[in-house]
């Protein structure tokens, strides 16, 4: 199997003008919500997770398909990147996984409750 690190990405979907343009032209509340704040697109599936295939023209489809709206929530920043918090436990179950010879299913998503604080209209979940 191969693998691809690209590091330049774009999320799909995000128009020249900084707004996800719809069929009906309006721009929705999906960019605006991460504008100018500490507010991530935290991805559900990691990329390195999904970074593979038997060729590298499946892996760098595979990257790219990480940068979908449907792969992210709106996540605190210092959460998403947090070594003990999100990314630290993402990178724990890989490497561990990795060392042991492993093969780890992980199912992920927010969990959305009544309590989730609203911002610029979108909910943003305090649970994954």
């Amino acid at each position: 199997m191969e693998s691809t690190g690209g590091s330049s990405w774009t999320w799909t979907g995000t128009a020249s003008t900084g707004g996800w343009t719809r069929a009906c032209g309006k721009t929705s509340k999906r960019e605006r919500v991460y504008a100018r704040n500490n507010i991530d697109r935290g991805h559900l599936v990691r990329r390195a997770s999904a970074v593979w295939g038997d060729t590298l023209a499946e892996a760098a489809q595979a990257n790219e398909d990480t940068f979908h709206y449907t792969n992210a929530a709106p996540q605190a920043a210092k959460f998403n990147q947090g070594l003990e918090l999100w990314l630290g436990m993402e990178s724990y179950l890989l490497d561990h996984a990795a060392g042991h010879r492993r093969r780890v299913v992980v199912f992920t998503g927010p969990i959305f409750s009544d309590v989730d604080p609203v911002y610029r209209g979108v909910d943003i979940p305090l649970r994954f």
